[in-house]
């Protein structure tokens, strides 16, 4: 196959280059899960001999998908404990301009950015900052993208922060045999991370406003929300009757799914209520945030 040239190009550069614009293609048109294009792709270069065996493999154990499955333990556990509930009522609370919920949202998700991932930071966190734009009146893409600056700033002042990062510390470690310190970006990152974070409270008006799909279903009477118990709230391990649940202002609990994702409907008022349940109520959205 060697001996087949077009452009100056073998056989295998070719089937390379057609196997990358095939992924680009089959996640830009398609409803392929990305795993299973990216296994395809891996399949077919292992099938003409362009990659070996161990070479096709050896992502699987590299650092920084390691590093990424490990995060998903840990964030789950996270998640289950009410950490992130405390931290939201403990360091950033409630805004009441436009300005503050910059400000208040940008320093902590660039800390929490560099060390618990950019990505994971940012997926927790859409719910809470779409709560606040609807307290705020304003889109919710003018705080989210504050949201997406701050955790990816703050993910550049560490190694696990950045997937990129992690990428760049396993070349460093394969060329030179010496491990680079988890916080060895740390002085660019963080400067970077503290102009970003004024750049972005002091130009907020520039900010561009874009409707989400979901907008023009807000204003419906009928929804449903989803309240998740933390583990340290007054309710746990007492029963829906006794803590007032059943019926709130503005809705009805339908729902309740557990922390072993067990699925609890219709509600009985003596079902107990335990750390990591999430309670799905029925009504006037906003009635039953506030």
């Amino acid at each position: 196959m060697d001996s087949i040239v077009f452009l100056g190009l073998n056989f295998y550069a070719w089937i390379t280059i057609l196997t990358m614009l095939g992924i680009f293609v089959v996640m830009a048109r398609t409803h392929i899960p990305a795993e299973l294009a990216f296994s395809g792709a891996i399949t077919i270069l292992l099938v003409f001999g362009i990659v070996s065996e161990e070479e096709g493999l050896e992502g699987f154990g590299s650092e920084p998908v390691i590093v990424h499955a490990a995060f998903f333990v840990v964030m789950a556990g996270l998640m289950q404990s009410g950490f992130f509930i405390l931290a939201n009522e403990t360091f950033i609370g409630c805004p009441k301009t436009f300005k503050m919920a910059i400000v208040k949202l940008m320093i902590p998700m660039a800390a929490l950015g560099a060390v618990l991932n950019s990505v994971n930071v940012v997926a927790l966190f859409i719910g809470v900052v779409k709560i606040w734009a609807r307290r705020l009146n304003t889109e919710p893409s003018r705080l989210l993208i504050p949201l997406s600056y701050a955790a990816t700033l703050g993910g550049s002042c560490t190694l696990i922060g950045n997937s990129s990062n992690l990428i760049i510390s396993g070349l460093y470690a394969d060329h030179t045999g010496k491990a680079m310190h988890p916080f060895a970006p740390l002085v660019p990152g963080l400067f970077c991370t503290i102009v970003g974070i004024i750049s972005v409270t002091l130009l907020r008006r520039m900010i561009p406003i874009r409707q989400s799909p979901e907008s023009s279903f807000e204003s419906t009477s009928d929804y449903t929300v989803e309240l998740l118990v933390p583990s340290d709230n007054d309710a746990v391990t007492k029963t829906i009757n006794e803590t007032g649940l059943m019926n709130v202002r503005g809705g009805s609990l339908i729902e309740i799914i557990r922390f072993d994702k067990e699925i609890i409907s219709p509600v009985h008022k003596d079902e107990f209520i335990f750390g990591g349940d999430r309670l799905i109520y029925s009504g006037q959205i906003s009635e039953i945030l506030e």
